[in-house]
């Protein structure tokens, strides 16, 4: 997990997560620990509300 993605995350949910800088960059920190766990429930989720198909990695 880079320093850039979370940066970059932070600057996409910071508009629309009324919340203080250190819990959204604490909440960052859980979506990109999500992420990089790569959960086959996770991702399959994500690709149903994306409309992709979900693959294993």
């Amino acid at each position: 997990m880079t320093s850039f993605a979370l940066a970059d995350l932070k600057k996409v949910l910071t508009p629309h997560v009324p919340l203080g800088k250190s819990r959204v960059e604490t909440l960052c920190l859980l979506v990109l620990g999500m992420i990089s766990a790569r959960t086959p429930i996770f991702g399959s989720k994500l690709a149903v509300k994306k409309r992709l198909r979900a693959g294993v990695v």
